[in-house]
């Protein structure tokens, strides 16, 4: 049997439990489905929670949050159907508690603002078993424990994310690692084929300089060679002309005796 909740009713009016729930002190997880409407129209409460809030008869605060879940059959947030836990340790004390100070608020989760509230009456039966419970805990809220999971939950992964990270980080450094040594493998072979080259050059360039001396020998006699047989031909055309001149004295001389002879006869 569910209870409905209608958000509209006069702040006077008391919603009473006693035909729905009798919680004994001590009680575990007491489920209470509800159904919330509003003017008696069909209320949306996703996004929405559930507070429950009173004084129990020793004068203690009781506060329970965020136990709202839709487990139970019948349970769906759009139509307005949830049901409210009572965690272990809410009713430390017997009695009918007061309904001035004994409520039901809906709250936005986001903003936690207070959207609406229904003053109950509750009445909690005794209960001669004894528990073990802290006589000073007042209230319970599990979206501490929600946060406290989330936040594990949060840290786990951002662990797993470090170390994944740094996992791939070492397969980087690793593969570029082995890529930079096999690049400077092939410059190296690169450079000691130039340095080859370079070392034939060296040789050739050597070898061209211990000739020197001798091609500048073999290039002064050539030179040399050169000058004297010009000089010959210089020389052998002086000759020549002399020899022309002798000639043509001597052909005159001849002919000069010639005359003179003749003219003696």
């Amino acid at each position: 049997m569910r209870v409905t909740i209608d958000l509209m009713k006069k702040s006077t009016q008391i919603i009473d439990l006693s035909n729905v729930i009798n919680p004994r002190v001590g009680d575990d997880d007491l489920l209470l489905p509800l159904h919330i409407v509003y003017s008696d129209n069909q209320t949306d409460m996703r996004g929405k929670d559930v507070e429950f809030i009173s004084e129990d008869t020793n004068k203690q605060r009781i506060y329970v949050g965020g136990t709202c879940n839709t487990d139970t059959p019948g349970d769906n947030l759009y139509m307005g159907n949830l049901t409210f836990r009572f965690p272990a340790g809410t009713f430390k004390a017997d009695g009918t508690y007061d309904p001035d100070k004994t409520m039901f608020r809906i709250v936005d989760k986001e903003t936690q603002k207070v959207i609406s509230s229904v003053n109950v009456k509750i009445t909690v039966m005794k209960n001669n078993i004894e528990f073990d419970f802290d006589p000073d805990k007042s209230s319970y809220d599990s979206r501490a424990e929600t946060m406290l999971q989330d936040f594990h939950d949060k840290g786990q992964a951002m662990l797993d994310e470090i170390k994944s990270l740094d996992g791939q980080a070492k397969s980087a450094v690793s593969g570029d690692t082995a890529a930079t040594a096999n690049d400077a493998k092939v410059q190296a072979g690169i450079n000691a084929g130039e340095i080859s080259d370079l070392k034939v050059e060296i040789a050739g360039a050597r070898g061209r300089y211990s000739d020197l001396p001798d091609r500048e020998d073999a290039q002064d006699t050539a030179i040399n060679q050169k000058e004297t047989i010009v000089n010959a031909n210089a020389n052998y055309a002086a000759l020549k002309q002399k020899d022309a001149q002798q000639d043509a004295a001597i052909a005159n001389k001849g002919t000069d005796l010639s005359w003179r002879i003749s003219y003696l006869r």
